[in-house]
């Protein structure tokens, strides 16, 4: 096998990282508390999630205006603009038979 030279052990030996020495009782009970505390979610994140929670809920406000000015009424889950369209459509259908009642009435 190849043996290391002397200037190769002394850089292994620099690399090496020191072993840690014996906590106290104290030491390991900071330890741990430090611990729990880096798995907790830090209290600067929650103004980022609060925008993010109300952007959201403004979107879906404003869809729900936009829909109720464009449309009247809600929007039901599922229809589309060809609902909608027929809604016109059989609403014009239903003048339109009301005029011929009308004037076959005459």
């Amino acid at each position: 096998g190849r043996r290391a030279t002397k200037k190769q052990a002394a850089a292994k030996q620099d690399r090496e990282v020191p072993t840690a020495s014996p906590r106290t009782k104290e030491q390991t009970k900071a330890a741990q508390r430090r611990s729990r505390k880096s798995r907790t979610m830090p209290w600067q994140s929650v103004p980022s999630l609060l925008i993010t929670a109300g952007v959201f809920n403004l979107t879906a406000g404003g869809m729900w205006a936009v829909q109720r000015a464009f449309y009247g009424k809600d929007r039901p889950i599922m229809r589309d603009q060809w609902s909608f369209a027929m809604d016109n459509r059989d609403d014009r259908v239903m003048e339109w038979r009301a005029l011929q009642a009308k004037e076959a009435g005459k």
